[in-house]
């Protein structure tokens, strides 16, 4: 016995068998870290346990029978034992074992003590190593695009979806900060590194993952990254049926939250979260995520994909909340109504919105979809109280809910609560930072405060996550005017129109500077109806610009829109008789003329009506002007537009002077018009010397302008 031991001792065979059993534990670590990280199947890594065991017989078999000589791989036998190497060999070997030892130790303490090494089933704490937020004021996470990994790669909408409602279940947490879809969404498809993404987006922690859908079978893989040093702080597998998804969704969320507790707020403390997972319909939520992601595109396109996508999900599953919700909304943004950028009707779009929305409500009257959807509808209504209520109790539920965020901000500002306005639109962005509306909300809002170094600052952030975004184009636009610089702002609007052609929101902004610029046929030729009207104005057709009007008011008479361009064009046609016989037809009342009209009420054409033709109501609708300028004012309000507005003010109080300083004060913050001379109002003004020196350099302005782009003298 002793001489079959010290030759299987000489022939290195317990050696050949200790490395093999070293390399082997190293190759299934790998395997347990790799396969679901690049989501591969499961029995993966039995496969290679299999393949290994099989292997150790074979490989000491070899040991036994071949020996390495410095002529090569020999059998045994014939080698003579005095040529031998064999103990030089073993040498070698016994140096690769102990390196390999040392490599195994050092893994098996890591694993038990440095961050980042437990995965779904191993408990251990953190508490040793808190992974505290690298970027962000408070624990945040930024949830990016998974990745499709099924056979076909056809299931890219459903592994965006997955990601998404692990996002909106995160946004229900009190204490964590969530980056928005938009934002996080905006890396998809690119190699940025991890580190940079999360100082983009403001986060301490990222969350990737991918799936894999194969029939009825689904594959979601998760893995929580602590971003400032890239380590892995957990990670883990589902795999399930996909009339599970939504247990699924539910696991991943309530582990991660479980994980981050500790990670971030300490033993002691804990993540309060109403966790709501929307169940219903495979088909039904499949077609929402379809839905989701058409309307991420943010086009008026996307969300006519959209909207078609929840029609279809909405007859399988009649009491969706979700889709009942978003389908509303997506409705009224595809109007014509006040802060929508569509072409419904917007009369016929409200009774279709308000139904979905009601059933929403009568389903679960606390989702946060379905509270944001009567917020929504509040506000497209008028009813700015009942809608600010309705969208703080959706932000209560949901506290990273940037849509409603925004969207309370907008009814803010038309409130003048323009700074108010202004704390959620950078929440909002802070969750979100390449959302949409929120950053032209913002950029707005900075705007009214006349603010142009903060303009300018959000516009630059805007461009690092959305460079070819169509409204930043367009918002870049405005801002270029505002500074006076006409090439920039045609460029701008240009550009805008041919990343998205054929859509009048941006359409009507190159005809807004068309018109100022004094290109009136240029504007008679877009379909931009709507500034028809003015171009003829000022081409000095006022016939056929007040029976355009007419004819424009007669087809929606009890749109508000509609009635805003009428009083507009009858003002500055100085039809001052016809405007007041129209603000007595349609309202009456000075209290019912600034309730029933969204935002601010055409004050100045309607005032200086009454004021003209001595109607008895002109002192009322002068005090409910005056109030109106002063709530402006106390909110900060110094636009060029809040300028003029006053400055209109001032002059039919009496005050010509005053208002002559601030016209003054309109034309040095950026107010340029070409053809504004023409309007009625300045018949009211005695000193018409002044006036006339501040159109001057007005109209020389223009004529620059109009010059560097080719367009010829006015």
């Amino acid at each position: 016995m002793s001489s079959i031991f010290g030759e299987l001792k000489r022939r290195n065979v317990f050696r050949v068998a200790a490395l093999y059993a070293a390399v082997s534990w190293a190759l299934l670590q790998i395997t347990d870290v790799l396969a679901p990280a690049i989501a591969l199947p499961e029995w993966v890594t039995g496969f290679v346990a299999l393949l290994l065991l099989i292997g150790f017989p074979v490989a000491v078999i070899f040991a036994w029978a071949f020996e390495l000589t410095p002529g090569g791989v020999k059998r045994t036998e014939s080698v003579d034992e005095s040529q031998s190497i064999a103990t030089n060999t073993g040498r070698r070997l016994d140096g690769i074992l102990i390196v390999a030892l040392v490599v195994f130790g050092a893994i098996v303490l890591s694993d038990r003590f440095l961050p980042g090494a437990t995965t779904s089933d191993d408990q251990a704490s953190y508490s040793d190593s808190p992974a505290g937020d690298a970027f962000a004021g408070q624990p945040s996470i930024a949830v990016l695009p998974f990745v499709d990994m099924s056979p076909d790669g056809d299931q890219e909408y459903f592994a965006d979806g997955i990601a998404e409602e692990l996002l909106n279940v995160f946004a229900q947490v009190k204490g964590l900060s969530v980056a928005g879809r938009t934002s996080a969404f905006a890396f998809k498809g690119k190699s940025t590194d991890l580190r940079e993404i999360a100082q983009i987006l403001d986060v301490g922690h990222i969350l990737e993952g991918s799936v894999r859908k194969a029939g009825n079978q689904i594959r979601v893989t998760a893995q929580l990254i602590q971003a400032d040093n890239g380590y892995h702080l957990w990670s883990a597998t589902y795999d399930g049926e996909l009339t599970d998804i939504f247990g699924v969704q539910d696991s991943i969320a309530k582990a991660i939250l479980q994980e981050l507790t500790p990670q971030l707020l300490g033993e002691d403390k804990e993540l309060s979260s109403k966790v709501r997972v929307s169940a219903t319909d495979l088909d039904a939520y499949d077609l929402y995520l379809i839905s989701k992601q058409h309307a991420s595109d943010g086009t008026l396109k996307g969300l006519q994909a959209a909207a078609g996508a929840l029609d279809r999900a909405i007859e399988i599953d009649p009491n969706y909340v979700p889709a009942l919700v978003w389908r509303a909304y997506y409705e009224l943004q595809m109007s014509d109504g006040e802060g929508a950028w569509g072409n419904i009707p917007f009369e016929e779009a409200l009774p279709r919105a308000k139904r979905w929305i009601d059933r929403a409500i009568d389903i679960d009257p606390e989702s946060p979809d379905a509270l944001f959807g009567l917020a929504s509808y509040f506000g497209y209504t008028n009813n700015d109280e009942a809608a600010v209520r309705y969208y703080r109790a959706a932000i209560d539920v949901k506290p990273n809910f940037p849509v409603a965020q925004n969207d309370l901000a907008f009814f803010l500002a038309s409130e003048g609560k323009v700074k108010e306005g202004v704390v959620y639109l950078e929440q909002a962005l802070a969750h979100d930072p390449a959302y949409v509306d929120a950053n032209l909300n913002l950029v707005s809002a900075y705007a009214g405060l006349h603010d142009l170094s903060a303009v300018r600052e959000q516009l630059d952030r805007w461009e690092q996550v959305a460079p070819n975004n169509a409204n930043r184009l367009r918002a870049e636009s405005v801002y270029a005017w505002t500074k006076s610089d006409f090439v920039e702002a045609i460029r701008f609007a240009e550009a805008a129109t041919v990343l998205e052609p054929g859509q009048n929101y941006f359409l009507s902004r190159l005809n807004d500077i068309y018109l100022d610029l004094g290109e009136y046929e240029r504007v008679l030729e877009s379909p931009i109806e709507s500034l028809h009207a003015w171009a003829l104005l000022r081409l000095g057709k006022h016939e056929e610009a007040l029976a355009l009007a007419r004819e424009q008011l007669a087809q929606r008479p009890e749109f508000y829109r509609q009635q805003l361009r009428f009083i507009r064009v009858l003002g500055d046609a100085g039809e001052w008789e016809e405007l007041a016989r129209y603000f007595d037809r349609t309202w009456g009342d000075v209290a019912v003329f600034v309730n029933d009209i969204p935002g601010v009420p055409p004050f100045s054409e309607t005032a200086a009506a009454l004021h003209v033709t001595e109607h008895p109501l002109a002192l009322p609708m002068l005090d409910a002007f005056a109030a109106q300028v002063e709530l402006a004012r106390s909110h900060g309000l110094q636009a060029p537009r809040f300028d003029h507005q006053e400055g209109v003010l001032r002059l039919l109080q009496g005050r010509e002077d005053e208002a002559l300083a601030l016209f003054e004060s309109a034309y040095q913050k950026g107010w340029r018009q070409a053809g504004v001379e023409d309007s009625a109002i300045w018949t009211l003004i005695d000193d018409q010397a002044r006036l006339n020196s501040l159109f001057a350099k007005m109209r020389a302005d223009i004529e620059r302008g109009r010059d560097k782009l080719g367009y010829g003298p006015l």
